[in-house]
């Protein structure tokens, strides 16, 4: 257990630098599913648009809906963020 002037002092370097250091162990867990649920994004949003390209797109087209898919999925995993913040994380689930 840390001692609560500790987990003060850490909570202040966290608003002051904008990185989470987590101060129990149940935060690390909450702030790992954070992550987790960004990479689950990913995949969803990468696996619909491929069922969606295969329903409705002329063969012609699969090439270059590929290549869109891929890109986005390169994007998306590249804005991954494992110190991203529980309000700007619950306003994109929001927005979402």
């Amino acid at each position: 257990m840390i001692p609560i002037k500790l987990r003060l002092v850490l909570m202040f370097i966290t608003v002051v630098t904008g990185v989470y250091i987590p101060t129990s162990m149940m935060g690390l867990t909450f702030h790992n599913a954070f992550y987790a649920k960004q990479q689950l994004n990913c995949v969803n949003d990468t696996s619909s648009a491929l069922m969606k390209m295969f329903d409705e797109s002329e063969p012609v087209d699969l090439i270059r809906k590929n290549d869109m898919i891929s890109h986005d999925l390169k994007t998306c995993i590249h804005n991954l963020d494992y110190n991203k913040g529980l309000i700007t994380f619950t306003r994109e689930e929001l927005s979402r």
